[in-house]
C-alpha cells in the first residue's frame, strides 16, 4: 500500500519493528536464558534509539489529528498511546521471558494495528483536507 508522504519514515519503522517483534518471539521460542537476554538488551537499545523519537513524532504530530476525527478518532488515538506505553513499560521490565514476549506481541499488534486502521484514518483526513503535516 503506498503510504502518504507524511507517514513513510513512521511505516519504514514499523518494519524495523516488526522484525525486532519476530527475532524477540524467536529467542523466546529457543528457551536460550542467554539469547533472550541479548534480545532484551536490544530491544532496550531499540527504545532508546528507535522507538522513543518514534512514538515522540506520533504523539506529537499524529494524536491530536486523530483525536480530531470524528466517531472514533480519539480511540484510535487512545489506543496508540496506551500501546506506547505498555511498550515503554515492557522493554524496561527485568530479563524475563514473560516481559519480552510481551513486549513483541504488543509491537506486532501496535504496528499492525497503525498500518490498518489509524494511518489509513489520517490519509482520509489529509486526502480530504490536504493538511498533512511536512
Amino acid at each position: 500500500m503506498k503510504r502518504h508522504d507524511a507517514l513513510k519514515e513512521l511505516s519504514r519503522e514499523h518494519h524495523l519493528g516488526l522484525m525486532l517483534a519476530v527475532n524477540a518471539l524467536r529467542a523466546v521460542e529457543s528457551g536460550d536464558a542467554a539469547r533472550m537476554e541479548q534480545m532484551q538488551a536490544e530491544c532496550r537499545q531499540a527504545l532508546a534509539r528507535v522507538w522513543e523519537p518514534h512514538f515522540h513524532v506520533e504523539e506529537r504530530d499524529l494524536l491530536p489529528l486523530l483525536r480530531s476525527i470524528p466517531d472514533g478518532g480519539a480511540a484510535l488515538a487512545e489506543r496508540i498511546a496506551l500501546d506506547h506505553a505498555a511498550l515503554r513499560s515492557y522493554a524496561r521490565a527485568g530479563n524475563e521471558a514473560a516481559a519480552l514476549q510481551a513486549f513483541a506481541q504488543r509491537m506486532k499488534e501496535h504496528i499492525r494495528f497503525e498500518e490498518r486502521e489509524a494511518f489509513p484514518a489520517l490519509e482520509l483526513v489529509w486526502a480530504r483536507d490536504d493538511e498533512a503535516p511536512r
